[in-house]
């Protein structure tokens, strides 16, 4: 039997599986759209001054409880941050850990397999007899190394209730790969771990030593990102009606705080004065323009609440919130910036 066939029996065998991860939204009437959608969450975030500036997300820790002999690592909260890379570590090393080389789940990876995948290959520099050498180092990975997971995720909007929902599909732990003088090239995945999100519907705060929240940032999906599984939804009608008459309280994204309607359809819909110059006469040049903020949504900022269970190995996300992301342009149309319209948050 060839390869490709062989591969192609494979993906048939577990496609049923796939699908069983969000089978129950693809056949609930009240929700109108399905999607998926893959992108790195930075779990481990730095700031300027650290190794990794953050680049895809904002986390703030919300629950982090010391759990003695277990995580002694953990002296303080601050080193909260780390938690979710060595956990994942730790649970790689259990006997009958299962893990898979393709984010669809489809190949099981061997043990032999992941051995060499969490082999971090680095390059140390000397000088000898007046010469230049570069040597290939073979370390194991250690938590330190795993700073960012990619997550493939599913999406949906309930149109009874008027929200969002997401559920976690599988995550990997995302390693960077260095040339040979040191400097990053690109990142690859290590393993991909499954999840069962549907088996917990309602998350306690007791249950959890760990629970962050993280806000889409550089990793917020373009409206075209989307993988579609059903339906069809128009996010700038979506943001527009609930600019107009909200379903739940809308939050002023630069100070988060409530604000009214009026206000923030004023300060979606307004009129703008632009000065040009005359490229030939200097001459100045005044207009009057509209502008529509809706008109300009490209992305949509997620807001989640993250769970770590610490027994089952499981990952848990619930959406906490939305927000709509204006492309700000300059006059030469280039883009300057996204700037979230207004939150609604839903828990």
């Amino acid at each position: 039997m060839s390869p490709n066939i062989r591969l192609l029996l494979v993906c048939l065998l577990f496609s049923p599986a796939l699908r069983a991860q969000y089978d129950d939204l693809l056949s609930d009437p009240d929700i109108v759209w399905v999607a998926e959608y893959t992108t790195d969450f930075e779990m481990n975030p730095g700031d300027e001054t650290e190794q990794y500036p953050k680049r895809f997300n904002m986390l703030d820790i919300i629950q982090f409880r010391n759990s003695g002999a277990e995580n002694g690592l953990y002296g303080s909260r601050i080193f909260a941050q780390k938690y979710l890379s060595e956990q994942i570590l730790l649970k790689m090393a259990r006997e009958g850990f299962v893990c898979y080389k393709d984010s669809l789940l489809n190949i099981p990876m061997t043990q032999e397999e992941l051995l060499q995948a969490t082999v971090k290959i680095d390059t140390a520099y000397s000088s000898c007899d007046g010469g230049n050498q570069f040597h290939i180092i073979r370390t194991e990975l250690n938590f330190s190394d795993l700073w960012c997971f990619r997550i493939r995720q599913v999406f949906w909007y309930d149109q009874t209730s008027k929200t969002f929902g997401s559920r976690i599909l599988a995550f990997a732990p995302v390693v960077d790969i260095k040339d040979e003088e040191g400097n990053y090239k690109a990142s690859r995945s290590v393993f991909w771990i499954k999840v069962n999100d549907r088996s917990r519907k309602h998350l306690k705060n007791r249950n959890f030593n760990y629970i962050f929240q993280t806000k889409m940032q550089g990793n917020a999906p373009r409206l075209e990102d989307f993988k579609v599984l059903k339906g069809s939804f128009n996010f700038r009608k979506h943001f527009e009606q609930e600019l107009r008459t909200p379903s739940r309280p809308c939050f002023k994204a630069s100070e988060y705080k409530p604000v009214d309607t009026a206000t923030l359809i004023a300060g979606c819909f307004y009129v703008d004065t632009i000065i040009r110059f005359h490229p030939k006469t200097n001459e100045e040049q005044m207009s009057i323009e509209p502008r529509n903020c809706i008109e300009t949504i490209e992305k949509v900022r997620f807001v989640q609440n993250w769970y770590y269970d610490e027994r089952r190995g499981h990952l848990y996300a619930r959406l906490a919130g939305v927000a709509p992301l204006a492309a700000v342009r300059d006059s030469e149309g280039e883009l300057r910036f996204y700037r979230p319209l207004f939150y609604q948050m839903y828990r």
